[in-house]
């Protein structure tokens, strides 16, 4: 092979990465926004779950720690919804280099996954605390 078909070859592979890396892009900043939203839409459910546990509980009956923590940083937790995925478009399209295109959207990610983990075991946590209260009731 000449050196012209080698240039040829990397040129070519060289445009099929570019298409690879702007397939990611699109990919993970899909994912961020969408994973986002959906953690955007807990963290607004939280003030209902917090009258729920009131009328449900009362006051003699104190919630778990995690919830509490959970409620007192709700109105925190849609600004935190916002600012991963932020972070991650930023860095994604921004950067130049390969390793903080790909690592840091997949750490946020993962961020994001966590948070509305976290948010939804925090907010059915009282549940068991209702539902053993009312078997404890019924006796």
């Amino acid at each position: 092979m000449t050196e012209l078909d080698y240039e040829k070859r990397i040129e070519d592979l060289s445009i099929k990465v570019n298409w690879l890396i702007l397939g990611y892009k699109i990919g993970i900043t899909f994912l961020l926004v969408l994973s986002s939203l959906l953690n955007l839409g807990v963290a607004f459910t939280i003030p209902k779950f917090q009258q729920i546990f009131k009328d449900a509980l009362g006051p003699d009956h104190p919630l778990p720690i995690l919830t509490d923590c959970v409620i007192f940083g709700g109105s925190f937790l849609p600004l935190l919804a916002l600012l991963w995925p932020i972070l991650g478009i930023v860095s994604t399209w921004v950067s130049k280099k390969v390793y903080v295109t790909v690592t840091v959207p997949l750490f946020l990610l993962t961020l994001i996954v966590a948070q509305f983990v976290v948010t939804w075991i925090s907010l059915f946590l009282p549940m068991t605390t209702i539902i053993t209260g009312m078997g404890d009731t019924a006796h």
